[in-house]
């Protein structure tokens, strides 16, 4: 790898996926706040955060695994890996409910990739397990996934590159529960935009 080249953690592709502005307020200018939702998933997590192997059901788990490569450019912590009849499993644990969120899966697969070149075998799904709604969905390594994983990594090490934060996209959904709302402005700054 480019000595130059900007080593992605796993979670930084997430909030990339999520909202590129809130990527560039936090990995770039470093400006965070904590709200209630950041918070409430630092404590659920705390659990999956202890360090350790052990044995449940006949399926080894090994928790809070850091893992890297210098050749994708990624890095950070794995929350599970779980060992099953030979198979492999990574398994990302999440606050809130399961649904067909791309930046979760995009999470997960950038932790599959490193873990197959480490491990040098082929993994072919993983998991996300929703801690709100206490289920697990199964997440498969389709070429798709692989190749749209990939291509966020580069799209945001482009992002690091620039000057300006990326233009605010205000959608209610995703920016009332934010924790840096009170940064960003998004809302703010799009209606002062319609009246320019």
């Amino acid at each position: 790898m480019d000595d130059d080249r900007y080593m992605i953690p796993f979670y930084a592709l997430n909030t990339y996926v999520y909202c590129r502005r809130r990527f560039y307020y936090e990995y770039i200018l470093h400006e965070w706040e904590d709200n209630y939702h950041t918070i409430e998933g630092e404590l659920q997590h705390k659990r999956v955060h202890q360090r350790g192997t052990q044995k449940v059901r006949g399926r080894f788990h090994n928790r809070s695994v850091e893992i890297s490569s210098d050749r994708l450019g990624l890095y950070g912590v794995v929350d599970l890996i779980e060992k099953s009849s030979g198979a492999i499993f990574p398994i990302e644990y999440k606050k809130g409910r399961m649904s067909d969120w791309k930046n979760d899966q995009i999470q997960l697969c950038a932790q599959a990739l490193v873990l197959e070149e480490q491990l040098e075998i082929e993994l072919g799904v993983g998991y996300i397990f929703y801690l709100s709604s206490r289920k697990r969905m199964r997440i498969s390594f389709t070429p798709e996934l692989r190749r749209k994983t990939l291509q966020t990594a580069e799209e945001l090490r482009l992002l690091t590159e620039q000057e300006i934060a990326p233009p605010p996209h205000w959608t209610k959904k995703r920016c009332e529960p934010c924790s840096i709302k009170d940064i960003c402005l998004p809302q703010e700054i799009e209606i002062m935009r319609m009246k320019l």
